[in-house]
């Protein structure tokens, strides 16, 4: 008992066998930003020169090839797939603790409220702006007929001067 007080909830489930509802994120720009040689140092400090700091020259030409070979090619592949969007699109159809032996049903985060919420805004929007759509599309042909009925006038007076 005393173990499961100072377990936060997620290791407790887990311990348990329940089964978690975590999204997985893209592996799409994860990057490991340095390598951490400090231990090495460490140990070997009295017979070998530190390999965490290569020297200014050195740094920025890594900075260099990790633009030019990494960080560009996980942003063009993010423009291209959109991964991370789609992910955190996903994001509110899950509740992130669930019980799947639960009888009950599954409680709703604050996200997936307001996702509920975002798509009746959305659907509400959609309804008045096919309404507001089909009247601009009236008006914009009644206005484009009216301006060839002019340009006809226009031309039919310039072969009549003729």
């Amino acid at each position: 008992m005393e173990k499961q007080s100072m377990l936060s909830f997620p290791i407790a489930l887990y311990i348990k066998n329940l089964l978690i509802d975590v999204p997985k994120a893209p592996g799409l720009g994860l990057v490991l930003e340095r390598v951490h040689y400090e231990n090495y140092d460490r140990r070997h400090e009295k017979t070998h020169q530190p390999l965490s700091f290569w020297g200014d020259e050195v740094e920025e030409k890594i900075q260099e090839v990790k633009f030019d070979l990494i960080t560009k090619e996980i942003l063009e592949s993010e423009i291209r797939q959109q991964s991370m969007m789609q992910w955190l699109a996903d994001l509110v159809h899950h509740d992130f603790a669930t019980d799947p032996e639960s009888e009950e049903p599954p409680h709703k985060s604050f996200v997936t409220m307001a996702a509920a919420q975002a798509n009746l805004a959305i659907n509400e929007t959609d309804e008045c702006g096919k309404s507001l759509q089909h009247e601009t599309t009236q008006v914009s042909v009644e206005v484009g007929s009216t301006t060839e009925r002019q340009e006809n006038k226009f031309s039919e007076a310039s072969l009549s001067r003729s």
